[in-house]
């Protein structure tokens, strides 16, 4: 009975051994963090390469001052300089164009990848108003 469950123990590692991880890069500084400022646009980076059965994507706002809003985007590219919106999978199940529309009670997103197609994704914030947001993306993947 032992053996078996370190069999079991095992295969599961086994699993969890593929899946492969990584933070998006700015295109403005070279580090993993963004400041947002009022109206500014701040991208992220970061490429994914080989095919990958399952990609999600998240997405982190956390408000330094004043009201946060504006819009977050997901694109993909195969070049890495010329960018496309992408779709996702909704909440519901369906797949569409898809963004987070950042406030107070929406700071966070995870996007999920219908399929692999692009070797580049890159996150796309707009900030509004007056506020100043820090951007942080992450994202994981793995082959089934």
């Amino acid at each position: 009975m032992k053996k078996l469950f370190l069999v079991a123990i095992l295969c599961a590692f086994t699993v969890l051994a593929h899946a492969q991880s990584g933070y998006f890069v700015s295109n403005s500084n070279g580090t993993t963090l963004d400041t947002v400022t009022n109206t500014a646009v701040k991208t992220q980076k970061l490429p994914i390469a080989g095919y990958q059965d399952i990609v999600s994507i998240q997405v982190k706002l956390t408000n330094i001052s004043g009201t946060t809003g504006g819009v977050v985007r997901l694109y993909g590219s195969t070049d890495g300089t010329s960018f496309v919106r992408i779709p996702t999978i909704t909440d519901a199940g369906a797949t569409a164009i898809d963004s987070l529309t950042a406030n107070a009670n929406a700071l966070s997103k995870v996007f999920r990848l219908p399929t692999h197609a692009y070797t580049y994704y890159q996150i796309g914030y707009t900030g509004t108003g007056t506020m100043a947001v820090k951007l942080q993306t992450f994202a994981i993947w793995r082959k089934r």
